[in-house]
């Protein structure tokens, strides 16, 4: 038997609401292959939730095979951005080296680690420990740390680089060092490959979701003519711009056309959202719902009409998870993402409108979308199904990650 192990901080089980791109995977790799044991270690914080869990360890039956995941302590936080997050970081670092030294004394070693990035601290930790076990590693690239957080720093350039010189000397360190790299938009790749050597090239597989999964919660169920209803998906935090949304919203909220706005998400910026919502006096038009769990979000999705991008300038996000749900739910968007891999997948695909990051842009589109028919908003709609049939449907785009990791796993 070839085991692997994938070691994911921020993971987030079905039952918990999650939709994981590495659960789904290493659900795959044991259908397809009779010969492989796979474990995936996690933190015993759910980060989605700021909560603990207090199992130890969990096993799921995978037509008649186990797949073990293992909950390692850490501390927790209550903010994203935090120095206690930090801390977390650091703890789940060490929880994981001292994990994969019980391992090795009990002559349990991988085959394989495949490891998600961000955080750093556990990436660096198993770049050292692997070197020193002949252990293939592969690292899938989620977010680009420490240029995330520096985006939304109120520090100063030069007092940035200072503190977050460490975090960027441990992301080198991890794509220079990691045996085979992927990530999930060609922005991050290509960020990734200036450290790697001129031969080896990042793998890009966009996060996506399983389309037949998500076609079974999902129920069209918006069919009348005299609203149009809008929906943002996500994180309420400083890299998504509601707030020039909501503005938007307060100025064209009295067009004959009638509009809603329902937003699905929590975070840092919850309330202050809330609260600009009852001063702009559009708390008739506008629902927040918090943050629902992945199946009960994705048939709340069948009772919108448009959905909404809106990326801060200057954030360090590319292909993000919510664009693969609205191109699976066949919804026409409206991105103010600076980001050019999906602002020429908005235009080439023809799936919506790219405007500026502010109040007019955004003004001037919702009027563009009311002002169109309801059928080429359907067909904005079917475009969209059909780039995430091409490129988000994990049935599909899975399958060349898994032959990949396959083909690592047998070299070893």
């Amino acid at each position: 038997m070839k085991k692997i192990i994938f070691i994911v901080n921020y993971l987030t089980l079905d039952e918990e609401g999650g939709n994981s791109r590495f659960l789904y995977l290493a659900k795959k790799m044991l259908k397809k292959y009779d010969d492989l044991e796979i474990e995936i270690i996690t933190s015993n914080f759910l980060h989605s939730k700021k909560t603990f869990r207090y199992d130890k360890e969990k096993n799921i039956t995978i037509e008649d095979k186990n797949l073990k995941i293992t909950f390692l302590s850490t501390i927790g936080y209550e903010q994203n951005i935090s120095l206690k997050r930090i801390l977390s970081n650091k703890v789940f670092a060490r929880s994981v080296f001292r994990y994969l030294k019980k391992m090795k004394d009990k002559d349990e070693l991988p085959n394989l680690i495949y490891f998600s990035v961000p955080s750093l601290e556990y990436g660096a930790e198993i770049i050292d420990f692997s070197k020193q076990n002949n252990i293939f590693t592969i690292a899938d690239i989620q977010d680009i740390w420490p240029e995330a957080f520096e985006m939304v720093s109120p520090f100063p350039e030069m007092v940035n680089k200072v503190l977050f010189f460490n975090s960027r000397r441990l992301s080198k360190k991890i794509y220079s060092q990691v045996d085979y790299t992927v990530a999930v938009s060609n922005t991050y790749g290509k960020i990734v490959d200036k450290y790697r050597k001129m031969n080896s090239h990042t793998k890009v597989v966009y996060l996506g979701s399983d389309f037949r999964k998500f076609d079974k919660y999902f129920n069209k169920k918006n069919e009348t003519n005299d609203v149009i209803r809008f929906t943002y998906v996500g994180t309420l935090g400083h890299s998504y711009d509601l707030n020039h949304v909501l503005d938007a919203f307060s100025i064209v909220k009295n067009l004959k056309k009638k509009i809603e706005l329902h937003i699905f998400g929590d975070g840092p910026l919850k309330e202050s959202l809330e609260k600009k919502t009852k001063e702009l006096e559009i708390e008739d038009i506008v629902t927040f719902y918090g943050r629902l769990p992945y199946l009960e979000l994705v048939n709340k999705l069948g009772e919108m009409d448009v959905a909404i991008n809106p990326i801060r300038d200057g954030a360090a996000q590319s292909i993000i998870n919510k664009v693969g749900d609205y191109a699976a739910a066949g919804l026409p968007v409206i991105n103010t993402q600076e980001n050019l891999e999906y602002r020429n997948l908005v235009d080439s695909w023809h799936i919506g409108i790219n405007t500026f990051n502010n109040t007019d842009g955004l003004k001037n589109a919702i009027i563009e979308i009311i002002g169109k028919s309801k059928s080429e908003l359907k067909l904005m709609g079917e475009n969209n199904r059909l780039l995430g049939e091409s490129l988000f449907d994990r049935r599909i785009t899975y399958d060349d990650l898994a032959k990949m990791i396959r083909k690592v796993v047998d070299m070893s």
